[in-house]
């Protein structure tokens, strides 16, 4: 029994394969810390419902993913249904970024997250497409928000009635 209720409820997990960085000539781009470990921070402070988790898969683990060719085989050595992949662009005057997401099943990029801005303001960046990841499973799951759920749900209140009272022979039942 326990095994059936772990399983039903159990979170699809998303992998976020490591994102690929290129400069404006197409060659390999260093940055301090790969993207796709800022975004999954930024997608594990959103709410969910508790129907996602997301999980970074290091180039180690299944090689670069550049192609849905790459994104299939990945799926595979993970034994995972959804894969997101894509690649950081920065050009002399801005920053692309563009993101897949591969579904196992039907063996497609299922939908693309694209961002841009300018080369001031990567960080923005990042965090503009994460908000539009989140906002793409807000609406395939029909996710509520959190804040007003919580709005919605009624305050605790105890009431206890409170009045002094003792019985006297003066009563009127007592009369009668």
């Amino acid at each position: 029994m326990l095994f059936f209720t772990q399983t039903m409820f159990s979170a699809e997990k998303i992998y976020i394969a490591d994102i690929l960085c290129f400069d404006s000539k197409g060659e390999r781009y260093s940055l301090l810390q790969n993207p796709a470990i800022q975004i999954k921070k930024q997608l594990m402070e959103k709410y969910y419902d508790g129907l996602i988790e997301f999980e970074n898969v290091h180039v180690q683990r299944i090689g670069e993913t550049s192609s849905a060719i790459d994104a299939s085989k990945a799926c595979i050595n993970l034994g995972c249904q959804y894969l997101l992949y894509g690649y950081v662009r920065k050009n002399t005057n801005s920053w692309v970024a563009d993101l897949k997401l591969f579904n196992k099943d039907s063996n497609s990029v299922i939908y693309s997250f694209f961002a841009s801005d300018d080369v001031n303001h990567y960080e923005r960046l990042l965090s503009y497409i994460s908000e539009n990841i989140y906002e793409y499973y807000n609406e395939q799951l029909n996710i509520k928000d959190k804040e007003i759920e919580i709005e919605q749900i009624r305050q605790f209140e105890l009431k206890l009635p409170v009045f002094i009272e003792y019985w006297t022979p003066l009563f009127s039942e007592w009369n009668d």
